[in-house]
């Protein structure tokens, strides 16, 4: 699979990636994710490839808590 991830770094906007650390489907190279936005990417452990589903309250806690550091 072709590393698509430097596409991230040409995003104009601030830009949030959530990573499931268990997950097997994205390949280990493309976790990197876009260096270029602070914070990112935020792995959350025990999450595969939904971690909307698998980790809900971390996934909710870490979409906030980008957002408040955004307003900051």
């Amino acid at each position: 699979m072709e590393d698509r991830t430097v596409v991230f770094d040409s995003f104009a906007r601030p830009l949030l990636v959530i990573h499931g650390t268990e997950d097997g489907f994205i390949p280990s190279r493309t976790r990197r994710g876009p260096t270029a936005a602070p914070g990112c990417p935020r792995f959350l452990k025990g999450a595969g490839l939904t971690p909307m589903w698998d980790r809900s309250e971390a996934t909710s806690e870490a979409i906030i808590a980008w957002t408040q550091g955004l307003r900051a």
